[in-house]
């Protein structure tokens, strides 16, 4: 009679660590699988930056930037550019965009003492916007969510 409550343990052991080993097979293999994907489509004013001049000149200099106004800069090709905040005059978030029209990285609430340091993605990526400070958290921009822009200036 003693041997049963150890064998009920034992089997309750195994059952448990087999459940975890299970369930580790499978949260592995879920990590695998990407979320499904989410089409934001932003209602902005968007002033295009697509020669070498206008990225190098950028937002720097300005006062200020219109509420629900955006510069969208787009590059040849898919390329990892590196962004600062030098004459920025007010806090931006910068959206870091791939070819694919997918979010790869936001950089929120950027100060103009953030200069001298570079801000860049950590994949290639093909469009940066850059909007005000806030932009990002109040419309639920999320990484690997795909954007779709309705207005251009």
């Amino acid at each position: 009679m003693n041997h049963l409550p150890f064998r009920f343990n034992l089997y309750h052991i195994l059952a448990i660590t087999s459940i975890v080993i299970l369930a580790l097979v499978t949260g592995l293999n879920l990590a695998e699988v990407r979320p499904p994907q989410v089409v934001q489509v932003l209602d902005l004013e968007i002033e295009i930056a697509d020669t070498p001049e206008e990225h190098m000149q950028g937002l720097s200099g300005r006062k200020s930037l219109p509420e629900n106004t955006g510069m969208l800069f787009i590059f040849d090709e898919p390329s990892r550019p590196g962004f600062w905040m030098k004459d920025m005059h007010f806090p931006i978030d910068i959206i870091w965009i791939d070819e694919d029209w997918r979010i790869v990285k936001i950089d929120e609430n950027l100060s103009p003492e953030n200069y001298p340091e570079i801000l860049d993605s950590p994949i290639l990526v093909k469009y940066v916007l850059e909007v005000n400070a806030g932009y990002a958290r109040e419309n639920n921009l999320e990484i690997r969510n795909k954007l779709g822009l309705n207005q251009v200036i």
